[in-house]
């Protein structure tokens, strides 16, 4: 201490180190600690605090493998495995091992180069096994994430392909027709015929109609 205030203090960070210079309520409770005694820059241990706290090279190592054994694995069984805290577990997971949970698996989120020529060797080696022999191949082949993949036995030909094409289009024209209501009516009812009587007028015939018909 040089005998400063704490505004005098937080003017001389700022000419040195601008705009990344500690807030003047940093500044303020840092001088009334030292004020009270203390000599040490560091943070005290805190109780309840888990003694691993930084991201090693092994910790980093262990997690990687744990994950790589189970994709499904969960954050927190992770904390229990590696006995570090559930913010260093998804610090690693997204900053060191660039990896984001996409159902309910961890996988890469980028692809590295030795990722990239790993898969274009494996994808070349597939496919000479495919040439080879398709029919095995096909039975034998299993995706990682848990898909099979079966020949079709539609064959995609030009005839195939403009009927399908048809029937889309078909039902893009018609799309409307899908939301129109259809009313069926009964069309084999006994139809009751009314005759109307000689010289009368209009309104005597519907209620005399009417009369008869609620009579029925």
């Amino acid at each position: 201490m040089k005998g400063l205030t704490p505004k005098e203090i937080k003017a001389e960070l700022d000419n040195v180190h601008s705009t990344s210079a500690p807030a003047f309520a940093t500044v303020y409770n840092w001088v009334n600690e030292f004020k009270h005694g203390r000599t040490s820059t560091c943070d005290a241990p805190r109780s309840g605090r888990r003694p691993i706290e930084a991201a090693t090279p092994e910790i980093i190592d262990k997690v990687h493998d744990i994950v790589l054994t189970d994709r499904r694995v969960k954050a927190r069984e992770l904390v229990e495995a590696t006995g570090i805290s559930h913010g260093t577990v998804i610090s690693i997971l997204h900053e060191q091992l660039v990896m984001k949970k996409l159902s309910a698996r961890w996988v890469p989120r980028l692809l590295t180069v030795d990722h990239k020529r790993d898969r274009v060797t494996i994808s070349k080696q597939c496919l000479e096994m495919f040439q080879r022999n398709p029919d095995e191949f096909l039975r034998r082949f299993i995706t990682v994430d848990e898909t099979w993949i079966h020949p079709s036995k539609q064959t995609i030909n030009g005839d195939y392909y403009a009927a399908l094409l048809t029937v889309l289009t078909t039902k893009k024209k018609r799309s409307h027709l899908a939301k129109k209501k259809v009313l069926f009516h009964q069309d084999n009812g006994f139809i009751r015929a009314r005759h109307r009587w000689p010289n009368s007028t209009n309104s005597a015939t519907n209620c005399f109609s009417i009369q008869h018909i609620c009579q029925i």
